[in-house]
């Protein structure tokens, strides 16, 4: 072989491992993302075109194929609930006002709900061509049921607290079961709460008292029970 041929071979060789090399940085990458639940949005301002990494597009259930979206389409993706608040954070970021850094939903494709932390950081062009907006999303759902599911158990806790401060304190049912209720709802976190006793000639469990969402129509309430104190069927 000729100097020049070898030299030509010689760059082939550097430039396919260099792509090699590349290619497997590229993998690592992204099943760093994975294992951190982690994934990246680039926003170009001027274009308005949306990059999102491959794990943010797992996170919203979009398919990698769609890596680049428009805004209108990550939009639909937040839960209606937090759309208002997103927009408000992302008009002050762009903006340069404020930081984007807030806990919201993603409806994911299939219809389940992702809790993601999402942040960005706006990365404004010396020549003011294109600014950036250049954030992260990270899956926060477990972390987020775990708190819930701790925070219902507080309110637990100190309803029953309560509860029990009012049986020490009230001096007759006709105040202790209402004053029960109320509790339920304002320190346990719950929409309604009722007591009922079973009616001794009736056999049917009885409202005694309630509080909360649909209070009237619990304390028309008449359940039939059975001799042995299970519920009727039908």
């Amino acid at each position: 072989l000729s100097g020049s041929a070898v030299h030509l071979a010689g760059i082939a060789i550097s430039r396919h491992q260099e792509a090699v090399a590349l290619k497997e940085k590229d993998a690592r990458l992204v099943r760093a993302q994975q294992v951190a639940q982690m994934g990246f949005v680039e926003w170009n301002l001027k274009t308005g075109a949306v990059y999102c990494s491959a794990e943010v597009c797992r996170l919203c259930g979009i398919g990698h194929e769609a890596e680049f979206v428009r805004q209108d389409m990550l939009e639909k993706m937040v839960h209606p609930d937090d759309l208002e608040r997103i927009r408000q954070a992302l008009e002050r970021a762009v903006l340069g006002v404020g930081g984007y850094d807030l806990n919201h939903r993603v409806v994911h494709a299939d219809g389940h709900v992702v809790w993601v932390h999402a942040q960005a950081e706006l990365i404004r062009d010396p020549h003011k061509d294109a600014d950036v907006l250049l954030g992260t999303m990270i899956d926060i759902s477990k972390r987020k049921a775990a708190e819930d599911a701790l925070e219902r158990m507080t309110h637990l806790y100190a309803a029953l607290s309560q509860c029990n401060q009012a049986i020490v304190r009230c001096t007759n049912q006709q105040e202790l079961f209402p004053q029960i209720c109320r509790d339920a709802v304002k320190f346990g976190g719950m929409c309604a709460a009722w007591v009922a006793m079973i009616d001794p000639v009736s056999g049917m469990l009885r409202t005694e008292a309630s509080f909360g969402t649909g209070a009237g129509q619990l304390m028309s309430l008449k359940i039939p029970l059975r001799d042995d104190g299970a519920d009727m069927p039908g």
